[in-house]
């Protein structure tokens, strides 16, 4: 069987282009692997489903920005097309003071609430909160236009709605 989780920065999936793309987006830096426990219960439930998963250890002085955010468009770009993007918004377990917590996966749920906002047949979302993540009621808000749109409180009911929507038919 080929290999169904893909890993930044060295794994794309562009010769199984018409294979649905999970993309879990959330917080790395300062937080639980939570994307190992997801990969888990998907691709239990959905085991065709393409899995990319941003989440890397580096070793020390070998983090790549650019690599890391090119894998990350690509893949976004792959599963909004034809996947799902499961935003998991885990809150903060470390601290790091020189960093925002969920800077990135701010930005990217950004980029992808206007991304279907104005592709609303194609986008999938599903979106969950921790309860305790710093921003929460303003995520929750953001979403009021699109009810559609799921926004969850527990990991549990993010992965089963992620699961739901990649085993609906695409357009």
């Amino acid at each position: 069987m080929a290999e169904r989780f893909l890993y930044v920065p060295t794994d794309y999936v562009e010769q199984e282009v018409k294979k649905p793309v999970l993309f879990l987006a959330g917080p790395n830096l300062g937080a639980e692997d939570w994307q190992a426990m997801a990969i888990e219960v998907i691709h239990q439930a959905v085991p065709q489903v393409i899995i990319a998963n941003p989440r890397k250890e580096y070793p020390k002085g070998q983090y790549d920005s650019k690599s890391q955010r090119d894998w990350e468009t690509y893949h976004l770009e792959r599963a909004g097309a034809n996947g799902v993007i499961m935003f998991w918004f885990a809150k903060e377990k470390e601290h790091l003071p020189d960093r925002a917590f969920a800077q990135t996966s701010r930005l990217e749920f950004g980029i992808w609430i206007t991304e279907y906002k104005y592709n609303p047949a194609t986008v999938k979302l599903v979106v969950g909160i921790e309860p305790g993540f710093t921003g929460e009621e303003y995520i929750e808000s953001k979403f009021e236009p699109y009810p559609e749109v799921p926004v969850l409180s527990t990991f549990e009911e993010t992965c089963q709605t992620a699961i739901d929507l990649l085993r609906q038919p695409t357009i």
